[in-house]
């Protein structure tokens, strides 16, 4: 869903009406209450923003920026030998 639609700003507004504040919702609330309070997909994405597991893509050049958040499934590789030299590649 978009982050605009009337769905989400129902649910946004009754985090905000139960914690006080997007900032306790966001960064201070105990997950299993915000869980308590709305369904399992916010309380996943609100999660994943506290774990710092959303990746965030600039808007510029007259588009929007987009919040990702990837799903249990997306695996990351990451290579942690150093940089690769050109004989890496023959």
């Amino acid at each position: 869903s978009s982050p605009f639609t009337k769905t989400v700003n129902k649910r946004w507004n009754e985090l905000v009406e139960v914690f006080g504040d997007e900032v306790t919702v966001l960064v201070d609330a105990d997950i299993n209450d915000i869980a308590k309070v709305t369904v399992p997909v916010i309380t996943e994405a609100i999660q994943a923003f506290r774990e710092g597991k959303v990746i965030i893509h600039p808007g510029g050049g007259g588009r929007y920026g987009i919040i990702e958040i990837p799903s249990a499934d997306d695996t990351i590789e990451i290579d942690l030998d150093g940089q690769k030299t050109l004989l890496d590649f023959e």
